[in-house]
């Protein structure tokens, strides 16, 4: 889906760190990108919520680990049906 509404939200796996949020709309190709800034390296947990045309919501979460400098870093999400 190219025209989804993306909702998305990173959470450290250690309490006391401020998540980090962000949204897309007009994907390509099912493609979305989103411009992310990481406060940290370590290990977090990233939920993507999908809205799509008629209503419908998914829900996926994806563990991932940032090393090295986070301002370096891409992640690529991916989900196929």
């Amino acid at each position: 889906f190219d025209d989804a509404q993306l909702a998305i939200k990173a959470d450290m796996t250690h309490a006391g760190m401020v998540p980090v949020v962000a949204s897309a709309t007009n994907g390509d190709k099912g493609l979305y990108k989103v411009p992310f800034e990481w406060t940290m390296g370590g290990d977090w947990v990233i939920i993507i919520q999908a809205t799509l045309p008629d209503g419908t919501i998914a829900e996926e979460t994806f563990p991932i680990t940032i090393s090295g400098d986070p301002a370096d870093c891409d992640v690529e999400a991916t989900k196929t049906p």
